[in-house]
């Protein structure tokens, strides 16, 4: 399923050499932009980019996305029913 995303404004916060041992998720993405050229899409991230492991809270949100437009999903929920 192909699905692209216009309008697309991101940022990245706090991505430094400072480690906090008391709030160690410290650095922010966060992006907006359309999905399909009319669905609203958010998408939220904090991280901690000295973790060994991926440590990381991700958010996402796409509103009002007109499944039509998106022929693989919807020949994929057909096949399925």
């Amino acid at each position: 399923m192909d699905v692209y995303i216009s309008q697309l404004m991101a940022t990245i916060d706090n991505l430094g050499n400072i480690r906090d041992e008391t709030n160690p998720l410290v650095s922010t993405v966060q992006a907006t932009g359309l999905a399909m050229d009319h669905a609203k899409f958010e998408y939220k991230m904090t991280l901690d980019p000295f973790s060994y492991r991926p440590t990381f809270h991700m958010a996402m949100r796409l509103v009002g996305l007109d499944v039509t437009k998106i022929n693989d999903w919807q020949s994929l929920m057909v096949n399925l029913i």
